[in-house]
């Protein structure tokens, strides 16, 4: 059963955005606490790379912050559903092909986290140029993105017990 979605588009910069599917990973702190996840596959590194990472997670509380390999994202999308809750953030990370994608937290407790991370090359700006979101169990909305552009999406089911999606990952793509 479908709990939450979230749509991004983003314009692109003067080309066409190239978007790139790199990883998930899924976890169940002990004590609920909020995660480290390591060394995580952010593409191939430019000046005009932008990381988005998905974020769905079980819990009774919420991530406050997100940095991707030191770098402060920003969350551009949520939604809260029961103690279903997914949200997009986004930074833009120049360096590196790996990094440790930390979730700061306020209150409550996680007992599930997963994450997918995208790498986004020639959009605009980090601003996306759209959202959209719906918490019903079919989605109906629309999300208009400028020629060349490019949408991310968070799914999020009843219960997490996998994010990855090794079948088809470019779902979660349009």
């Amino acid at each position: 059963m479908l709990r939450a979605t979230q749509l991004i588009g983003f314009g692109a910069g003067g080309g066409k955005i190239t978007v790139v599917y790199n990883t998930s990973a899924i976890a169940l702190p002990a004590g609920g606490t909020p995660h480290t996840f390591s060394a995580q596959a952010i593409g191939t590194a430019a000046a005009d790379r932008l990381v988005a990472v998905a974020l769905m997670m079980q819990a009774v509380g919420d991530v406050v912050s997100i940095t991707i390999g030191g770098i402060s994202a920003t969350q551009v999308v949520s939604t809260v559903n029961g103690t279903s809750r997914s949200a997009l953030w986004v930074a833009a990370v120049p360096t590196g092909t790996t990094a440790d994608v930390v979730l700061g937290a306020g209150s409550g407790t996680f007992p599930r986290l997963c994450i997918s991370v995208f790498s986004l090359y020639g959009a605009a700006s980090a601003t996306p140029t759209t959202t959209a979101t719906d918490t019903t169990s079919t989605y109906d909305a629309t999300v208009n993105v400028p020629s060349g552009g490019a949408v991310i999406g968070a799914f999020l089911v009843a219960a997490i017990t996998s994010c990855t999606n090794t079948s088809n990952p470019g779902v979660l793509l349009a």
